[in-house]
């Protein structure tokens, strides 16, 4: 289990409800990205802090006080104590770290192991065995030590361990980004010198990723270098101040920016917002998603199973959310709503409506989430209550210790309960953590969210509330300015401006919000509750974390090619010198190149990237009955990997064609032509190398005769190097996406028409924009597919389907698979 290549460090993660070492969205993001990735069978191991008291367990008083306490919990019931064990250096003292596994079982039964780092050792001083005990807690000083023991401590630890593959060091946030000084030491040390220089950044810039999360400047570790020089002890690092000071301050947000290759935000609108701050670095937008498995609540997991077999394996199927019948969601929706109603109850004795239209609203206390603008008129709100026969607002979150204001925030929240005459009933719940947080964003109505924009990062909760089937009425900023479609996923609060002034007043957004309530909410609700439920059925799988892993591999991991060609003893000599070309030009962009074994085309590719130190994947049929490819070392030298199918010769091509994001042809005959209509099926990029004989100067006359559309796309040149280039640069620019092979509409083809969407005419599915997994063409009309199976059912008889469709006549999607 060690032969992991990604490395995940973050300074909190929300491991399970037990174990308090989160404290809100950023270790609840690393908590669904790590299942996620154990559910998409990822090569990856993750790193924390241990934080024995947690962040802290919040109460409030009668007085809306918040009070904070402990939050301890008992290691040895959820961890066990990992073998190895590390020292870090801090104020010239040795500072003893030993790490406490975690294992994350994904739904594939892939295991990702997390260690969470502790220092509470007798080894060390008093002092030094209290920096993993509060997570986010102490002074300056104590927060630097803490990010010594994260990132130096953690890459030191995953050696002890034998984890001693890792090539990709991915950061979530920059507190752990005193890792690459542990990497630059690593390099300096290999070229043979004790201290670092400039020469070993390049290197350890390949290895970093690094994802940003906020655009508010508090949310950015900065230290004294007086204070950085007197824990870390080392004079280069105060010395190379164009990679580790920014402004007389070590800034971990621009060390992440310096030392990595791949940065992104986590949302369109925060990427933007990031780029202004950091103007000098690229910032790429990837947007946030939730683990689908766990947020879903247990009325919604059972509608699931039962409409959308297979959705934790594949989120993307999420998408026919539409075809599940009205009635069954509502009462999915009504079963959570009143395991939400009984928890307040139990816990307030507030008795709350199941009928009455709740509102929810959870999150950090804070200024710029702005959690008392719903109460700002509260004469209008009493007014939107009588005219809804009733309002309902379920509240939590947690102030910073240190914030002064967003725990005032939450005593005006209190100071509300009495201000609306009892026409509005309002409850605050304590100690928000993920047990609340799932109960709040599985049963109530309506996701209210109201940040100061552009200050909302991404904003998962409404993401969760979304895979529950509950719209979101939110300030167009975060993820909700690429989710919501007005009045069909819900609603948007105000304008999409960033205007400082109406940041500073809200009084513009307040009454919006008060609009949005009285003129398309309530009336959705209490009188036109078939629309509202339609709104509920729109769950949109990009809300998803896979979909983020997926984006994030996509960007950040070598691209795979997979070269396909002649085969034989007897092929011209240019053409072999062609090919080898190719292989030396795909290894050069740092791409990984797939290829059969046998000798021809394809293998001269293989050599010519293994000569410029390119890493060469071969796949090859064998007599293995396993249905699983398995790694085994190659006996052929230009192989460093072989992978046996035991399919025979289609089972390869498939396997070969599957695993590239690029295939380039080169050559061949009749079974490339096989190939290249896999290719063409699957959509994939192709690249043709033309000049290299065989079939290469006649596919585009091949697939002019082709009467499909698959979206796949091809390019042909005679030059290796510009062929690659070129293929790169589309697939760079351009989102191909694997296609669903079996039919996802299992239920129904009823389901609803959304705006740009295509009815598939096998199945009755209909499809969104640039979400068909196959297309055809007859005749000079398009037609899109769900998946591979009905674009397959369809070319078997084209002409039924075409004739159904023009009669308007049912699909029957039980009859997919037969």
């Amino acid at each position: 289990m060690t032969n992991r290549s990604i490395a995940y460090f973050s300074m909190e993660v929300a491991l399970a409800p037990d174990i308090p070492t989160y404290a809100g969205g950023l270790g609840v993001l690393a908590g669904d990205t790590l299942r996620s990735a154990a559910d998409m069978r990822l090569p990856m191991v993750g790193v924390s802090l241990l934080s024995r008291k947690g962040y802290f367990r919040q109460r409030i008083d009668e007085g809306g006080r918040q009070i904070e306490a402990e939050d301890r919990w008992c290691v040895d019931d959820h961890l066990q104590e990992a073998s190895g064990r590390t020292t870090v250096v801090i104020e010239d003292r040795t500072v003893h770290v030993r790490g406490w596994r975690y294992e994350i079982t994904g739904c594939s039964g892939h295991v990702i192991p997390v260690f969470l780092l502790d220092t509470d050792l007798p080894e060390n001083a008093e002092c030094d065995r209290r920096l993993t005990d509060w997570l986010y807690g102490g002074d300056q000083h104590f927060r630097l030590c803490q990010e010594v023991v994260l990132g130096v401590g953690g890459v030191r630890l995953l050696e002890a361990l034998g984890f001693d593959q890792i090539q990709r060091f991915h950061l979530n946030e920059g507190h752990a980004s005193l890792l690459t000084l542990e990497l630059l030491d690593r390099v300096a040390a290999g070229n043979g010198r004790s201290q670092i220089t400039h020469d070993d950044i390049d290197a350890v810039r390949k290895q970093c990723v690094f994802t940003t999360h906020t655009p508010v400047p508090a949310g950015h570790d900065q230290f004294p270098m007086e204070l950085v020089r007197q824990v870390l002890g080392r004079k280069d690092v105060y010395e190379m101040k164009d990679v580790f000071c920014c402004e007389g301050v070590l800034n971990l947000t621009y060390l992440a920016l310096n030392l990595s290759h791949y940065v992104n935000g986590v949302a369109k609108r925060h990427g933007l917002v990031s780029q202004h701050m950091f103007g000098r670095y690229v910032i790429d937008a990837i947007t946030n998603g939730v683990h689908a498995a766990t947020w879903a609540g247990p009325a919604v997991e059972i509608l699931f199973d039962r409409n959308i077999p297979g959705w934790r394996d594949d989120n993307y199927s999420l998408r026919s959310a539409l075809s599940i019948p009205p009635e069954e969601l509502w009462s999915a929706h009504q079963q959570q709503k009143q395991t939400l109603l009984q928890h307040v109850r139990d816990t307030t004795g507030v008795a709350m409506d199941g009928e009455t239209l709740t509102l929810g609203f959870a999150r950090r206390m804070t200024a710029y989430k702005r959690p008392t603008l719903l109460f700002q008129d509260c004469a209008r709100l009493t007014r939107l209550a009588v005219q809804a026969n009733g309002l309902q607002v379920v509240l939590a979150g947690k102030a910073h210790p240190h914030d002064d204001r967003g725990k005032e925030l939450i005593r005006e929240i209190i100071g509300h309960q009495t201000a609306t005459d009892g026409f509005v009933r309002i409850v605050f719940l304590d100690n928000y953590d993920l047990r609340l947080g799932h109960l709040i964003t599985s049963g109530v109505d309506v996701w209210l969210n109201t940040p100061e924009p552009p200050l909302e990062a991404s904003g998962t909760s409404g993401m969760k509330a979304a895979l529950n089937g509950i719209p979101s009425l939110s300030v167009p900023d975060g993820w909700w300015l690429e989710g919501c479609v007005e009045g069909l996923t819900g609603w948007a609060i105000g304008e999409d401006a960033i205007d400082p002034a109406q940041r500073a007043d809200g009084t513009r957004d307040a009454q919006s919000l008060y609009d949005k309530l009285e003129y398309d909410v309530i009336p959705a609700y209490c009188h036109q509750r078939d629309r509202f439920i339609d709104i509920m059925r729109r769950i949109s799988p990009e809300t998803e974390v896979s979909t983020v892993m997926n984006e994030q591999s996509r960007k950040t991991s070598p691209l795979k090619i997979g070269v396909m060609g002649g085969a034989g003893a007897d092929i011209p000599r240019e053409f072999l010198q062609k090919a080898e070309q190719l292989g030396a030009c795909i290894a050069d962009t740092g791409c990984v190149v797939i290829t059969g074994a046998c000798p021809g085309l394809p293998l001269a590719a293989a050599r010519g990237a293994q000569n410029r130190g390119g890493t060469v994947i071969g796949i090859s049929p064998a007599l293995s009955l396993d249905e699983h490819a398995f790694k085994y070392e190659s006996p052929t030298l230009a192989h460093d990997v072989l992978i046996f199918t035991g399919s025979g010769l289609m089972g390869r091509e498939v396997v070969n064609i599957r695993s590239s994001d690029i295939v380039v042809i080169v050559g061949g005959s009749t079974g490339t032509l096989g190939e290249l209509a896999i290719a063409y099926d699957e959509g994939k990029l192709i690249g043709v190398l033309t000049g290299t004989g065989g079939i290469t100067g006649i596919v585009a006359d091949i697939l002019k005769a082709c009467d499909k559309q698959t979206g796949a796309r091809v390019v042909y040149d005679d030059e290796p190097g510009r062929l690659i280039a070129t293929l790169l640069e589309i697939y760079r620019t351009e989102h191909f996406r694997h296609p669903s092979v079996f039919c996802r509409n299992t239920t129904s083809a009823s389901s609803t028409p959304t705006d740009g969407s295509t009815q598939d005419v096998v199945c009755g599915m209909w499809i969104p924009p640039r979400g068909a997994a196959a297309r055809r063409s007859r005749n000079g009309t398009r037609y899109v597919f769900c998946s591979l199976e009905c674009a397959e059912r369809f070319d078997l008889e084209p002409s039924r389907w075409i004739r159904e469709s023009n009669a308007g006549g049912e699909h029957d999607p039980s009859t997919c698979g037969e």
